[in-house]
């Protein structure tokens, strides 16, 4: 009883990794970005998910991490947010440092930039 126990509690003292799927990382700003694929809804061409972004230590805010609902057209090839929250550490731990709930404005997704890869990650789902 006292290894379930102790098992158990060591579990929850870990951040819960098994949602989110690596799917690449921003060479400039060595920001990590992560899907989780559970979340992803469809509607025609359009795919909604939940990413997740590390961000790299030392951001000049305090945040560690932001996780964000995005749309993905895939037809069009473009994107928008629609809530964000940034966190205090990485995978969306800690204090939360920032709400938004305002969408952004939609936007073409360049070719060959991380955005790309994961509309192309989203959309082939």
């Amino acid at each position: 009883m006292k290894k379930l126990f102790l098992t158990i509690a060591l579990f929850l003292c870990f951040p819960v990794l098994a949602d989110w799927k690596y799917i690449a990382t921003e060479i400039d700003s060595e920001s990590e970005f992560y899907l989780n694929f559970e979340t992803l809804r469809k509607e025609g061409n359009v795919r909604r998910i939940w990413q997740l972004v590390n961000l790299k230590s030392g951001d000049k805010n305090g945040w560690a991490s932001i996780r964000s609902r995005m749309e993905f057209d895939c037809k069009n090839e473009t994107t928008q947010g629609f809530s964000m929250v940034a966190f205090s550490e990485k995978f969306a731990a800690g204090k939360d440092l920032f709400q938004s709930n305002q969408p952004t404005t939609k936007s073409d997704v360049a070719p060959n930039t991380v955005g790309w890869t994961v509309l192309k990650e989203v959309c082939k789902r």
